[in-house]
């Protein structure tokens, strides 16, 4: 059996969806990698997120702090969702005139059991976009 490495999850690019302006994700999409012979490509997936907009340009600069349970997302990873707990999101500008965000939080794998990984903090940095469409 393959041990999981966390290592392996390094955020690709994220994406903020909204239905309503009450209703808003971020999706984490992860770098590709091999897990027990297959190729796979998680995604973390927050919802209800109570961002003070969709707009990127109004995120610039923006820190949101959360307590343990207040921003709860998953990962499918190995026939699971194992839950992640978000505890701060930051919005900058990178050199490249492009959004980034950064994401601190906890990976639960205890939670559903993944190949005996424990719970581990993260730290993950990536650049950002927007589905949003609305003109306001």
């Amino acid at each position: 059996m393959n041990t999981f490495n966390t290592k392996k999850l390094i955020a690709k690019q994220a994406i903020i969806f909204s239905s309503t302006d009450s209703e808003i994700s971020i999706h984490i999409f992860m770098e590709p990698f091999i897990y027990q012979d297959e190729i796979v490509s998680p995604i973390i997936r927050l919802d209800y997120i109570d961002l003070p907009s969709t707009k990127l340009r109004d995120l610039v600069g923006k820190s949101l702090t959360f307590t343990k349970g207040d921003l709860d997302g998953s990962i499918y990873l190995d026939s699971a969702h194992h839950p992640v707990d978000v505890v701060s999101l930051s919005f900058f500008l990178s050199r490249q005139n492009k959004l980034t965000i950064l994401v601190k939080g906890m990976y639960d794998f205890e939670y559903e059991g993944l190949d005996g990984v424990a719970n581990e903090a993260f730290v993950l940095k990536t650049f950002l976009s927007s589905c949003d469409v609305n003109e306001d």
